[in-house]
């Protein structure tokens, strides 16, 4: 069965209404039991979400990206190329604009010769080379060369990033690795996003470092010296907010699970 746009977005609303709901009625009213541990990189204000009470303990580990970190560091050195990593999105191609039966707000016909125009002037003014970590779901394979015979790499966004000088992104997720490794970050966004309203995540992340994001399509100076700094604090302030709480054990996240639950039914044994 098919459904269009407008129905997948009812029926998302009408799945929000039904949770909102639910977390109004006391989980002992249902019979569900408290949970003995709740897992989570940082600290989450659990009231009316899940069903806890005063017994249930909160064990701290961290997010994925950053056991990708931990297993980067056991398997590698890092070496610092001459190259700067600009994090793909996918952004005129994204599923999920199908997906959520949306429109593409984000045309290819403009957005790839606007990146490689502020590439070219990346290149010139720091004499770097730009390479493109490709989204995990995107087959450029399948398009025209729209980065201009660039090296586009998928699958090594971690291994890019941490030997890259510095990062490009708009918004992805993946900033999470220049901000591990303090990178320097330039945040920047098209015309097209500015006129379709699609900068607000950008210009959130970019204001936790103190940055404004550039729009790629307007005739600017750019302040390299300010661009490229790194300013430890906002990077821990960052970390220790979204990523894992300071003083986390530096282990995967899966065996600090595994570690509480075997000491937890170890204690119980006796």
């Amino acid at each position: 069965m098919l459904y269009t746009g407008s129905a997948i977005r009812l029926t998302g609303k009408l799945v929000i209404i039904r949770n909102k709901l639910l977390t109004f009625i006391p989980f002992k009213l249902l019979g569900i039991k408290p949970i003995t541990f709740w897992f989570a990189a940082v600290p989450y204000n659990l009231v009316n979400l899940f069903p806890c009470d005063n017994t249930t303990r909160t064990v701290y580990l961290h997010v994925f990206d950053y056991d990708l970190f931990l297993e980067q560091e056991k398997i590698h050195s890092m070496t610092i190329m001459n190259s700067t990593v600009f994090l793909d999105l996918y952004a005129p191609f994204h599923e999920d604009y199908d997906i959520c039966g949306l429109p593409r707000l984000i045309t290819a016909e403009k957005y790839y010769p606007s990146l490689c125009k502020f590439f070219d002037r990346v290149e010139k003014d720091q004499n770097t080379k730009v390479v493109i970590a490709a989204h995990p779901r995107s087959h450029y394979e399948d398009h025209p060369d729209y980065f201009n015979k660039r090296i586009v790499r998928s699958g090594q966004t971690i291994e890019m990033v941490r030997n890259t000088q510095f990062v490009i992104t708009h918004d992805s997720a993946s900033f999470n690795f220049a901000i591990m490794y303090y990178k320097p970050m330039i945040f920047i966004v098209t015309e097209e996003m500015v006129k379709n309203n699609l900068t607000g995540m950008v210009r959130n992340m970019a204001s936790w470092f103190g940055k404004e994001p550039i729009n790629i399509d307007e005739t600017l100076s750019i302040d390299w010296m300010k661009e490229l700094r790194v300013n430890k604090e906002q990077y821990d302030n960052y970390i220790n907010t979204f990523i894992k709480m300071k003083g986390t054990e530096q282990k995967h996240s899966m065996q600090i699970v595994a570690d509480t639950l075997t000491t937890e039914f170890r204690t119980g044994d006796k």
